[in-house]
């Protein structure tokens, strides 16, 4: 699975799930899976979903294949998990997602 390294940041990892028709130009949905999880979680949504849109499945920082790279203790916060979610749609130069 993908990584994005960023300086002075968390690494993240993702995935990209799309099994839509190249020839159409599908909408993408990020699906974010909860604290202590990981994105298998949201799996059994990605064969029907994935026909019809593009899927992106953010780890949080510090879940599944996202390394420990950051201050756990003050680097945790809600504005961060939401920072790190934006910075994998500005990866994947996304324009719009639901």
């Amino acid at each position: 699975m993908p990584l994005i390294t960023r300086k002075n940041n968390a690494t993240l990892q993702y995935r990209v799930d799309d099994h839509t028709d190249p020839w159409k130009n599908a909408a993408t949905i990020v699906l974010q899976h909860g604290y202590a999880r990981s994105s298998q979680f949201l799996q059994a949504w990605v064969p029907y979903l994935s026909r019809f849109y593009k899927i992106v499945r953010p780890e949080l920082r510090g879940h599944a294949g996202s390394p420990v790279d950051f201050d756990t203790l003050k680097d945790s916060t809600i504005a961060n998990y939401v920072a790190d979610v934006i910075a994998v749609i500005d990866e994947l130069k996304l324009d719009n997602v639901h």
